[in-house]
């Protein structure tokens, strides 16, 4: 499904549902696939406790577009999305540090699957940190691990 078309459904969605949003919708592309931004005065609403009707809302859009799979698009509110993306990130940094100080695998906390493919997209082009999802359900996790042989100069980069 072509983008203006999610966005539009997107916007439908949230008249019916009485939410007022400030501005346009904006759009943007990244690794994670196409972000839809929305400002609202009305985010506690959208969000919801811990970010569950944000979830919600996420995987309805999804489903009413036919989008399960391709392409991954997120609606974000007020930010919501963005603020967590970069603290998985920065946690997962500090786990990568960690596999390759000590040269071992690393266990992070259980996350949603969002989160793990934060987590995944992080180190995609990272030759010497590997990621993998372990476990089921919400015991879901994502380890780091730390490849040696394959360790080379040009991974000398920071995460």
């Amino acid at each position: 499904m072509e983008t203006e078309k999610i966005e539009t459904l997107i916007t439908e969605v949230l008249n019916k549902m009485g939410i007022e949003i400030s501005g346009q919708v904006e759009k943007t592309e990244d690794e994670l696939g196409w972000w839809f931004k929305i400002r609202t005065p009305d985010s506690r609403l959208l969000i919801g406790n811990q970010g569950e009707v944000l979830r919600s809302l996420n995987y309805l859009m999804r489903h009413l577009t036919g989008s399960e799979r391709e392409p991954f698009f997120i609606v974000d509110v007020n930010g919501y999305y963005e603020k967590q993306v970069e603290t998985v990130k920065h946690k997962a940094r500090t786990m990568a540090e960690r596999a390759k100080t000590f040269q071992t695998s690393v266990e992070m906390e259980p996350m949603n699957p969002f989160q793990r493919r934060c987590v995944h997209s992080l180190f995609t082009n990272n030759h010497s940190i590997v990621t993998e999802s372990v476990g089921s359900g919400e015991e879901r996790r994502v380890v780091i691990k730390f490849q040696q042989n394959s360790m080379s100069s040009s991974d000398s980069e920071e995460f």
